[in-house]
């Protein structure tokens, strides 16, 4: 557990802990140089209960702090929690019974639930929706590229293949995500529990809402640099004039990587740098090619999109994913 000025919430996460009814855990705390009364709080819980360690972190920032605990940790089984977030009881028995009897190279996660001392929006309420669905389904490494399938506090994995890949290692912000990147690279299989795993809060001064490193063009660098590392193409095509789309068309002009640009019908613009749109009806993605694209449309007009893309002999998370 990174912790920084979460003195607000840390007791609450601390305790959640504490009451799982799987009990044969330890706490790593690492202490990323807070300035409230964070430590004093889990000083208070340290004196009384030997399971929670607490250490200074050497370095600034979330991804020394998880590589500074990893080096630290003594159990089978690791896990991430955050110091503003709630844990309901089962989670640790639910998890650890899960992974088990599963085969090595297995991340365990759960459903998650939003919840805020003011009322939780919409978008939030439809990423929760997304999050458990795509990983209830089997759905979560088609969905990579799209957003991070895995909440940052929701996992398990066993401590052996994470040093197998490196664990923490050379993450880059967003760490969360990049470390999913890792797993889907190095083969993981994903497994969720039927139950909900997190309760995630939602308050202004997340640091997904205060650092650049985990604002949208932070998470398409990353992952337009990891679809560039994992996935092998003979030809790339981008689909759609969005936001996204055009925001992905600009990262990929940096890279100086080739790729063709599709949308509804043939356009020509006069934007700086732009390449031209060509009519997706009268385009044919060749063997090896691959595609990405950039809008989320409604239902129907998503199935006309893989319609179209079947009827090319194309699989979503094989030879499609969208952003």
């Amino acid at each position: 557990m990174p912790f920084f000025n979460a003195g607000r919430f840390i007791a609450e996460a601390l305790m959640s802990i504490q009451e799982q009814t799987y009990s044969n855990w330890e706490l790593i705390a690492i202490d990323d140089f807070s300035e409230d009364d964070s430590l004093n709080i889990l000083q208070k819980f340290a004196a009384g209960d030997a399971r929670i360690k607490i250490i200074q972190n050497l370095e600034k920032g979330i991804i020394p702090a998880l590589n500074l605990a990893f080096e630290h940790c003594e159990g089978q089984y690791i896990s991430r929690c955050d110091a503003d977030d709630i844990y309901p009881n089962e989670r640790l028995e639910m998890m650890v019974g899960r992974i088990k009897s599963r085969a090595p190279k297995t991340v365990i996660t759960g459903m998650v639930s939003y919840f805020s001392d003011k009322s939780v929006s919409r978008q939030l309420r439809k990423h929760e929706a997304w999050l458990n669905e795509i990983n209830i389904c089997g759905a979560t490494w088609s969905n990579v590229y799209r957003n991070c399938v895995i909440a940052s506090p929701n996992w398990l994995c066993s401590k052996a293949d994470m040093q197998e890949i490196g664990a923490f290692k050379n993450l880059e912000y967003p760490e969360n995500y990049d470390l999913v990147f890792k797993w889907h690279k190095h083969g993981f299989d994903v497994e969720c529990i039927g139950e909900i795993s997190l309760y995630w809060r939602e308050h202004p001064l997340r640091i997904s809402h205060l650092s650049e490193d985990y604002q949208q063009k932070a998470f398409f660098s990353l992952k337009l640099k990891r679809f560039l590392e994992i996935e092998k193409f003979s030809k790339l095509y981008l689909w759609g004039n969005g936001k996204k789309a055009k925001l992905c068309a600009s990262l990929l002009i940096e890279s100086g990587l080739n790729f063709s640009w599709m949308d509804l019908e043939s356009q020509h613009s006069e934007e700086k740098d732009s390449i031209p749109r060509e009519d997706f009806r009268f385009t044919n993605l060749s063997n090896g090619a691959k595609l990405l694209i950039g809008i989320y449309p409604n239902p129907a007009q998503r199935r006309n999109i893989e319609d179209f893309l079947m009827g090319q002999n194309k699989i979503e998370g094989k030879d499609y994913w969208y952003l």
